[in-house]
C-alpha cells in the first residue's frame, strides 16, 4: 500500500499546504502522476464495496425468509416449554403475563391468594348526560354505564380468588362488587358522592380486619348535614375494632359524632373542613382520650385555641406550624392580626402551668417552616433552655427547622454549636432579598397592583 502512494522526495506538499504558494507546471505534473495509482486503487475499493452491499442486501433477505418460516415454531414452543423459567418474573410485570402461560403457569396463579389481595379499579372520565358531576351510575352514557358494569363482574372475579386474605382496594364508584368481600378489608380507600357513599355505609356489615380508611366525599356547602349525620352514625364502616388510621380529604362538620374508637386512632388527617367543622368540635374530639402519635389538621383557630389543642396532646413529639402572615385576612379568627408564634408562644413550652404541667413535654421535633414570627433571641432562649437539662420535665429536641421571611438579625451559631455536636439537628433559613440589576422599565418606582390573597392555613401533627 505504500508503494501506491509513493511521491518524489523533493516535493514537500504537505510542508507547503500551511502557506500562500502555488503549485509549478512541473509539480503539478509530478503529483498527477503519482496520484495515478492510488485513484485507480481507490476506485477498485468502490468497485467492491458495492459488490459487498449487493451480497449483503441478498444474504439479509435471505435471512428474513428463513426467520418468518421459523418464528412460528419457536413461539409455539416457547408458549409451551415443559416447565417453569429458572428465571423470575418482574414485579411490575401484569398478572395478564402470567394467564397467558400455559395451564400449569394459569394454575399456579389462580392458587396463589395473595396475587389477587390488591386491587384498583380505575375508571376512565365519562361523558354526562348533564353538565354536573354524575352522583349516580345512571347518569353515565351507555358505553360508559356498561363499561361500570364490566369492571364490576372483573373485580368480582379478582377477589373470589383471593382467598382469605386481607384486602387492599382504591376505587371509584363500583362498590357491590366488592361488598361481599368487607369481612377482609384491611386497608380501603373512597372517593364518591354522597349518594354513592350512603350505599357504602350502608351496605356494610362488618369490618373487623380494617386498618386504614380514607374518605374523599364530593360533598358541597348545599349539603344536607343531618342527612349526612344519619348515614354515618348508622353504618358499621366506622365501628371496626382495629381501625387505626383515618383520613377525610373532605372534613363533614359533625365527624366527632362519627362511631369511631377515638381511644385507638393512631393517625388522623382532616383536610378541607367544612364551614361548620371549627376548633371546638376539634376539641371534642381531642377530649375523647385520643392518643394520636401522628395529627394533620387543616384549620385556622386563634392563639389561644391553638394553645389549648396542643394541651390536649400531651404526647406529641412532632410539631409542625405554618403561620400566616399579619395583616392577611382570613376566614379563621384573628388576634390583633399579629404572629400567633412569636417569643410567648415559645416560652408556653418552656413553662408550666397552673396544674403544673408543661405544654407539649415530650416534644422532639419541632418545625415553624413559613413565617416564623419569633425573634432570633427568642429562638436562641428556647433552643438554649430546651437542651441544657434545667427542666427535666421536657425532653430534648432531636430536631429543630425554622423559617424566617427576615434577614438575619443576631447570629446564633456560636451559642448553639454544642448543642448541635451534641446531637441536635438544627436548620434555620432567613430571607434573603434578590437584587436584580436590569434594564429599566415605564414601571420602575409605580405600585405593582395587589395581588389576590390566596387561602393561608396554619397545620399542625
Amino acid at each position: 500500500m505504500d508503494d501506491d502512494f509513493a511521491f518524489p522526495v523533493t516535493l514537500d506538499v504537505l510542508g507547503r499546504l500551511k502557506t500562500n504558494g502555488i503549485p509549478t507546471d512541473d509539480e503539478i505534473h509530478a503529483i498527477n502522476e503519482a496520484l495515478a495509482a492510488p485513484l485507480a486503487k481507490l476506485k477498485s475499493f468502490e468497485e467492491e464495496v458495492k459488490k459487498l452491499d449487493l451480497l449483503r442486501q441478498d444474504i439479509r433477505r435471505q435471512q428474513d425468509v428463513l426467520s418468518d418460516k421459523i418464528k412460528p415454531y419457536q413461539v409455539f414452543l416457547s408458549a409451551n416449554k415443559p416447565q417453569l423459567s429458572n428465571e423470575h418474573q418482574s414485579p411490575t410485570a401484569s398478572l395478564d403475563a402470567y394467564m397467558s402461560k400455559p395451564r400449569r403457569w394459569r394454575d399456579i396463579a389462580l392458587s396463589t391468594p395473595r396475587l389477587w389481595a390488591s386491587i384498583h379499579i380505575p375508571i376512565p372520565s365519562p361523558q354526562f348526560s348533564n353538565s354536573q358531576r354524575a352522583r349516580d351510575v345512571m347518569e353515565y352514557d351507555i358505553p360508559t354505564r356498561r363499561l361500570i358494569e364490566a369492571r364490576a363482574e372483573g373485580a368480582r372475579l379478582w377477589l373470589r380468588r383471593s382467598g382469605a386474605c386481607a384486602l387492599s382496594i382504591s376505587l371509584q364508584f363500583i362498590f357491590s362488587a366488592i361488598a361481599e368481600f368487607s369481612l377482609r378489608w384491611r386497608r380501603v380507600e373512597f372517593s364518591l358522592p354522597p349518594r354513592d357513599m350512603a350505599e357504602v355505609l350502608s351496605a356494610v356489615q362488618d369490618v373487623p380486619v380494617l386498618e386504614s380508611l380514607v374518605i374523599d366525599e364530593y360533598w358541597n356547602l348545599f349539603h344536607s348535614v343531618g342527612e349526612h349525620s344519619a348515614h354515618w352514625k348508622e353504618s358499621s364502616l366506622l365501628k371496626g375494632p382495629n381501625i387505626r388510621n383515618i383520613t377525610f380529604r373532605k372534613t363533614p362538620p359533625n365527624i366527632s359524632a362519627f362511631p369511631l374508637a377515638w381511644p385507638r386512632i393512631k393517625s388522623l388527617c382532616l383536610a378541607n373542613p367544612h364551614p361548620e367543622f371549627d376548633v371546638h368540635k376539634l376539641v371534642t374530639i381531642l377530649t375523647l382520650r385520643v392518643q394520636l402519635a401522628r395529627c394533620n389538621i387543616e384549620l385556622v383557630f386563634s392563639r389561644a385555641d391553638f394553645e389549648q389543642l396542643l394541651r390536649y396532646c400531651p404526647q406529641i413529639t412532632s410539631l409542625c406550624i405554618r403561620c400566616q402572615d399579619p395583616g392577611i385576612p382570613a376566614w379563621g379568627p384573628q388576634e390583633n392580626n399579629g404572629y400567633h408564634v412569636d417569643d410567648n408562644f415559645l416560652k408556653l413550652f418552656l413553662s408550666p402551668d397552673e396544674d403544673g404541667q408543661y405544654l407539649c413535654p415530650r416534644l422532639e421535633e419541632f418545625h415553624c417552616v413559613f413565617r416564623a414570627g419569633f425573634t432570633d433571641a427568642g429562638m436562641l432562649d428556647f433552643i438554649i433552655r430546651r437542651q441544657d437539662g434545667l427542666i427535666p420535665q421536657v425532653a430534648k429536641l432531636k430536631y429543630m427547622r425554622v423559617y424566617f421571611n427576615r434577614p438575619l438579625v443576631m447570629a446564633t451559631g456560636v451559642q448553639t454549636q454544642r448543642f448541635v455536636e451534641e446531637g441536635l439537628a438544627l436548620e434555620v433559613r432567613y430571607y434573603r432579598p434578590e437584587v436584580f440589576h436590569g434594564p429599566p422599565t415605564p414601571f420602575d418606582g409605580l405600585p405593582l397592583p395587589e395581588a389576590p390573597y390566596s387561602t393561608t392555613e396554619r397545620l399542625w401533627e
